[in-house]
């Protein structure tokens, strides 16, 4: 019992870092202003701009900000439960490289679904 008590808190501790980091992320992926949950999050984002590029995750309001992290969570919780007889410190570097690696996926197609013109450092169009 209780290495599944201490796997559900490294889970949710991957939980808490990612979502506490979902906006960086979106500013990394599309360069469009988001920063730190709480320093405004979204505030700054290009999509409150009235001409575009608009964001691809902000453009889409709550759909894209439910999708995007379920899709990361359960990636997340995947490859640490597929992880679950190595140490913590592996499970925890599982789990983040499955947020970015699923982030920019999720990234990549949203920029191209959108047409945004940048993802990361290339320029899309």
């Amino acid at each position: 019992m209780r290495g599944g008590l201490r796997g559900t808190g490294l889970i949710a501790a991957v939980w808490a870092l990612s979502l506490g980091l979902l906006y960086n992320l979106c500013d990394l992926l599309f360069r469009c202003g988001c920063t730190w949950a709480w320093s405004g999050g979204a505030h700054r984002c290009n999509v409150h701009h009235p001409q575009p590029p608009h964001c691809p995750w902000c453009s889409h309001g709550l759909v894209a900000f439910l999708w995007v992290p379920a899709t990361l969570l359960l990636a997340e919780t995947l490859v640490m439960w597929r992880m679950r007889r190595r140490r913590p410190l592996f499970r925890l570097l599982g789990g983040m490289a499955a947020f970015l690696l699923v982030g920019g996926a999720a990234g990549l197609m949203s920029a191209l679904a959108d047409g945004y013109p940048r993802f990361l450092w290339w320029t899309l169009r």
